[in-house]
């Protein structure tokens, strides 16, 4: 049986596949966690479930910008250019491997708790 919340959509011309991943969390908050394939269904970067994605938005041929928030703090939002083609993002004018991408976030996560005292 398929996981019914899981979707799969081709993206810059099929040759990338966008996959999101809904999952609850805290009676009924809804988190859409996203990653990418290639058109052979290996992993470009791995789904990533503690990313709430927004929007998609195709610039070229290899590259989106995503908007995105971070749970569980939903003012934590990004908007992250991804080169599928270098396996890169850039996010506040850093740019890093997206293999870095979960735990550049979760820092910020990190961050805003020690902030906030939690």
């Amino acid at each position: 049986m398929e996981y019914p919340y899981k979707n799969e959509q081709f993206i810059l011309n099929g040759q990338y596949k966008l996959l999101t991943e809904e999952n609850e969390y805290r009676m009924s908050h809804w988190v859409k966690g996203f990653g990418i394939q290639d058109k052979d269904g290996i992993d470009i970067m791995p789904i990533s479930r503690s990313l709430n994605l927004n929007k998609l938005e195709e610039l070229d041929a290899n590259r989106v910008n995503v908007n995105f928030e971070v749970y569980p703090f939903a003012f934590l939002r990004f908007d992250v250019v991804i080169d599928l083609a270098e396996k890169t993002f850039i996010c506040e004018e850093h740019k890093m491997l997206l293999s870095e991408l979960d735990n550049f976030f979760q820092q910020k996560v990190d961050g805003e708790s020690a902030k906030l005292g939690i």
